[in-house]
């Protein structure tokens, strides 16, 4: 794949295994189970886990970067459900000791920001939080 593949499948991979939600790299869930997913929020599960990185800075010369991560959680009618998603990921993320998922080696992480999004077109509650991760990625003209 490529670093930024492998270091979300990784991600998705770790929070599944910390109890935030089930990842499965087809895409598809049982109604009943909380989809971790990548960049798109999709109709169903009703619960879902979306996790997107963007940009934010990379070292000139040594093979350190920063990462920036949004994760963005959809509950049901009731906002408690999507304060528990919410919760269960900062608890999984912030302070994350050094660790590799999906082959990268990923620092530190902790969040930087967040936020409610409102109701989905199915009065759906949304949440996001965004998080900053301090990652290893070496490349050719980097030491």
């Amino acid at each position: 794949m490529s670093f930024t593949g492998d270091l979300m499948a990784g991600l998705a991979e770790f929070l599944a295994a910390e109890g935030v939600g089930t990842y499965k790299a087809s895409g598809v869930y049982a109604a009943d189970e909380v989809g971790i997913v990548l960049d798109v929020v999709p109709a169903a599960p009703e619960r879902v886990v979306v996790l997107t990185p963007y940009m934010a800075s990379d070292s000139p010369a040594l093979s350190d970067s920063e990462l920036s991560l949004q994760i963005r959680v959809r509950g049901t009618r009731d906002p408690r459900t999507a304060y528990e998603l919410d919760d269960k990921a900062f608890e999984a993320m912030q302070n994350l000791p050094r660790t590799v998922m999906g082959g990268v080696t990923v620092a530190a992480a902790w969040r930087t920001s967040g936020s409610y999004l409102g109701v989905d077109g199915n009065a759906r509650h949304e949440r996001v939080s965004n998080y900053r991760l301090l990652v290893h990625r070496p490349s050719e003209h980097r030491i």
